[in-house]
C-alpha cells in the first residue's frame, strides 16, 4: 500500500532522488545500454512530476497521482529542453542538446526542486488520501484491448489481414458504449483511456518496420529529430525536404 510507505518516502525523498541521479549518471556515462534506457525512462517520466506534486501539495488518489506525475514530467522536459536549446549557446554550450549539458542542467533543476519539496515535507501530502487501485475484472478485460491491437498489427504485417484490428476497433466502440450507459463508477475511466490510447498507437507503430505516415507528418518529424540529434541543437528554421519538393513543383 502506498499510504503505508508514504511517511518513509516523504522523509527520505531527497535522498532517494540523489541516489537515482547517481545511478542514472553511472549508467548514462558508462553507457550500460539496457540499464540506461530503463532507468532514464523511469526517472525522467516520474520524478520531476512527483516533485511538482509535492511542491504544489496536491491531494490526489493513486491513479491521479501517477497521471499528474507523468504529465508534469513531460511538460517539464519539454519546457526545460526548449530553454536549454535557446539559451544554452548564450552561456557557452555550443551543443546544448548533447548528453553532458542536457543531463547536467536537467538533473540540477530536478535536484533543486527535490530540495524545495523536502523543505516543505512537513506540510506536503499530509491530507492526501491515496486510494488503493484494487483488482476488478474490468481492468483485466481492458488490458486485452492493446494486446488485441498488437496481435492485429502483427497479422497485418505478416499476412495483410486486418481482421483482428477491426475487432479491436469494434471492441473500443463497445467499451465506450458500455462505459457511457452501464458503468456507474468513473474510477476506471483513466485506465480505460490509457488502454485505448495504447491500442490506437500500437495499430500504427507496430504495423510496419518502417515509418508509416498514414497521411500524417511522422516522416517530417523523424527528419527533424535526426538533424537535431546530429547537430545537438534544434533549429526552428530549417529546410524541410517536403517544402523543397513543393517549391520545385510550383516553379515548374
Amino acid at each position: 500500500m502506498l499510504s503505508k510507505n508514504q511517511p518513509y518516502l516523504s522523509k527520505h525523498f531527497l535522498g532517494i532522488v540523489i541516489f537515482l541521479q547517481v545511478i542514472m549518471y553511472i549508467t548514462l556515462f558508462l553507457n550500460y545500454s539496457i540499464a540506461r534506457e530503463v532507468i532514464g525512462i523511469f526517472y525522467l517520466t516520474f520524478i520531476p512530476g512527483v516533485i511538482f506534486v509535492r511542491i504544489l501539495k496536491l491531494e490526489l488518489g493513486t491513479i491521479e497521482f501517477v497521471v499528474y506525475s507523468v504529465g508534469f514530467s513531460i511538460a517539464f522536459l519539454m519546457i526545460a529542453g526548449l530553454l536549454i536549446n535557446q539559451f544554452g549557446p548564450m552561456i557557452g554550450f555550443a551543443f546544448p542538446l548533447s548528453t553532458l549539458p542536457l543531463s547536467l542542467i536537467i538533473n540540477t533543476l530536478i535536484l533543486a526542486g527535490a530540495a524545495v519539496g523536502y523543505l516543505r515535507q512537513g506540510q506536503t501530502l499530509q491530507g492526501a488520501s491515496f486510494q488503493s487501485l484494487g483488482f476488478r475484472p474490468s481492468y483485466l478485460i481492458l488490458t486485452l484491448i492493446p494486446l488485441l491491437s498488437i496481435i492485429g498489427a502483427y497479422f497485418v504485417k505478416t499476412t495483410g489481414d486486418n481482421f483482428y484490428l477491426l475487432i479491436m476497433t469494434l471492441s473500443i466502440a463497445l467499451l465506450v458504449t458500455v462505459a457511457a450507459f452501464i458503468e456507474k463508477s468513473t474510477k476506471i475511466y483513466p485506465f480505460a483511456i490509457l488502454m485505448i490510447a495504447l491500442a490506437l498507437l500500437f495499430q500504427v507503430s507496430l504495423v510496419s518496420n518502417y515509418i508509416v505516415p498514414y497521411g500524417g507528418d511522422s516522416p517530417a518529424e523523424f527528419y527533424v529529430f535526426r538533424i537535431t540529434q546530429i547537430s545537438s541543437h534544434w533549429n526552428p528554421i530549417f529546410s524541410n525536404p517536403t517544402d523543397e519538393v513543393l517549391e520545385d513543383t510550383m516553379q515548374c
